[in-house]
């Protein structure tokens, strides 16, 4: 999580706060880091995110030599202070650097970042939303469960239910054909396209792509008494 020279600061930052534990944010900082990282021990899920909670008590830690150099750089002979605050912003600066360049750059090119960031069923969701009508959802994944928060943020206003056999209490392809209905497939699921379009001829088919990578399909189909003979 962290770059060397962070990982640096740290140490020395959470050495400190050790030496001097009674104070109250020192000892706030340590329990923090040591237990927030045991949600991915006691849960299956979002073992990413969970960890995520422990940056403002690492930051705490490691801005600690830092604020120790600023606040005492007066103390030290004329001709060394402008090294100490110019040592202390070149550090930050330094910092800031690494992290966004290995954010918007490294971090985003990882082929671990869209599995990260959810990024079927993000694309999904924002598809289902777009749609002037909200269709009755017949949702199929094999990692995420329709009622997933990142459904529930991006597309609020969408109903459906899950049938996949992960979260689904049917598994099969029945669907209600008296109201507007659509089928949305993420992966592990995108092979059923063609049993679906077997069933059901005529409907409207959505895929959507980044890059090679298939993210979802979706396959509307309009109520039977709206349909043209």
């Amino acid at each position: 999580m962290l770059d060397n020279l962070s990982l640096i600061l740290f140490i020395g930052g959470a050495g400190y706060a050790a030496w001097r534990w009674r104070q109250s944010a020192n000892l706030m900082s340590l329990i923090m880091v040591g237990v927030i990282p045991l949600t991915t021990v006691l849960q299956t899920n979002a073992i990413y995110r969970g960890p995520l909670g422990t940056v403002p008590f690492i930051a705490y830690l490691t801005a600690i030599p830092l604020a120790l150099a600023w606040s005492n750089a007066h103390r030290a002979r004329p001709l060394l202070r402008p090294l100490v605050y110019g040592g202390v912003a070149a550090m930050i600066a330094v910092i800031g650097y690494v992290n966004v360049h290995a954010y918007f750059s490294d971090w985003a090119k990882n082929p671990v970042f869209p599995w990260v960031y959810a990024q079927q069923i993000s694309a999904a969701s924002e598809y289902i939303e777009s749609l002037p009508e909200k269709p009755y959802i017949y949702f199929y994944s094999g990692r995420w469960s329709f009622n997933y928060e990142t459904r529930q943020y991006l597309a609020p206003n969408a109903r459906g239910e899950d049938r996949s056999k992960e979260f689904g209490k049917r598994q099969d392809i029945e669907v209600d054909r008296s109201r507007d209905v659509m089928f949305v497939l993420l992966p592990g699921y995108l092979d059923n396209i063609d049993a679906i379009r077997g069933r059901y001829p005529g409907g409207q088919l959505y895929e959507e792509r980044d890059g090679r990578e298939l993210l979802f399909i979706a396959y509307r189909l309009k109520p039977r008494q709206a349909m043209v003979p």
